[in-house]
């Protein structure tokens, strides 16, 4: 019989030790504590409803209902050692996400659904004004719902699509301005396949459409945020002694966005040029071992190339998403009736020398842990 206190427990003890934490990058990097553990080689292997995230054509085939609920740590210490030897902090901090995924799959249908509530956009940077040229604090977020409509054409072939809303905040300053604004509803949409071609073998791939967010502070004050348009493709093998292996590959055009300025009834208030951000591209290679039926050990290893280039002698105060590798580990088990899922990566990013406003070595590390809970019905 299921002790609900027990799994109340649980799921208070995945939340509490969460809400401490510094800003990540732009993006936040992971889903859930199953997509940590595999450092985001997940797209394949689809194996809980954390899928209904970026890739629900993996729910073709998990009947029945399904609800997740976890939260996110975010640690990071980044900082500039300057010319005279002091270290210049950034210090902003982020909230942890929360992140909820549901899925619906009638045993007898070839039918379902699945919604997801997370935050894949949360960025809090803040330079000291006096030494970056002006540019403050850049504080943005962006809370997602997706609901997906999925189909199994038979057992080795899905595809979902589905929609995306998007929740937004902005908060950017310039010297002694302020800009604060919030985008209620922005809109986009996305699709998924996966194929398994063989008895050991599954592709699958994603395309997101990237939103276009219009915060606004009323009194004629705006400003826009591009979303890139993203690609993902993933290979899986299932291996003996019950292990799987994945590689995923991703590409994302971050160049879409060519600035965020600020603009107050048609006069540009802030100008934040970030022309200089380019594409990004990552591959992610992990593996699980299904040690017992309800239990499971990952692995996994990601490069990120990055998206800003501090190479052309600038430091984008605004998003300072670096080249990084990630290192992550995970597991899962079933306890007290429901699944539980725990990973933690860490993030290295190789120091590299600014020329210009901030002349010195920037230096950036990132720790990143997660826990949730899934309930089958």
């Amino acid at each position: 019989m299921i002790n609900i206190k027990q799994i109340a427990m649980v799921g208070i003890s995945c939340l509490v030790t969460m809400q401490m934490a510094q800003a990540s990058g732009l993006d936040t990097a992971y889903d859930s504590a199953a997509a940590i553990g595999l450092a985001n080689a997940d797209l394949a292997t689809s194996e809980n409803v954390s899928a209904a995230a970026n890739a629900a054509a993996g729910l073709a085939w998990q009947p029945g209902k399904q609800l997740m609920v976890g939260s996110m740590g975010q640690y990071r210490n980044s900082s500039v050692k300057l010319g005279n030897n002091s270290i210049l902090a950034n210090s902003g901090r982020i909230i942890s996400p929360n992140y909820l995924y549901a899925s619906w799959k009638p045993k007898d249908s070839d039918f379902g659904l699945s919604f997801a509530y997370h935050t894949p956009i949360g960025l809090d940077n803040n330079w000291p004004t006096s030494v970056t040229g002006g540019d403050g604090r850049t504080d943005i977020r962006a809370d997602r719902f997706a609901m997906d409509g999925i189909y199994a054409v038979n057992s080795n072939l899905a595809f979902a699509i589905g929609a995306d809303m998007y929740k937004s905040k902005m908060i950017l300053t310039q010297g002694g301005a302020l800009f604060s604004g919030k985008d209620a509803a922005a809109f986009s949409g996305h699709a998924s396949m996966k194929y398994k071609f063989s008895p050991s073998w599954v592709v699958a791939a994603s395309l997101h459409k990237g939103a276009k967010i219009n915060a606004s502070s009323g009194g004629g004050n705006s400003a826009t945020l591009q979303l890139p348009d993203e690609i993902k493709v993933g290979l899986s093998k299932a291996m003996v002694n019950n292990i799987s292996v994945e590689m995923d590959v991703r590409y994302s055009r971050w160049s879409q966005l060519k600035n965020l300025n600020v603009v107050s009834n048609g006069v540009v208030s802030q100008s934040n040029n970030l022309s200089s951000l380019k594409n990004d591209w990552g591959v992610m290679l992990g593996s699980a071992w299904h040690w017992r039926p309800d239990a499971q050990l990952r692995l996994g290893f990601a490069y990120d190339s990055g998206r800003s280039t501090l190479d052309a002698g600038e430091l984008r105060t605004l998003f300072s998403n670096q080249k990084a590798m990630h290192f992550t580990t995970g597991l899962g088990a079933d306890i007290f009736g429901v699944h539980v899922d725990a990973g933690y990566a860490y993030v290295h990013s190789p120091k590299r020398t600014i020329t210009g406003a901030l002349t010195g070595t920037y230096r950036e590390r990132r720790q990143i842990v997660a826990c949730d809970i899934t309930k089958k019905f």
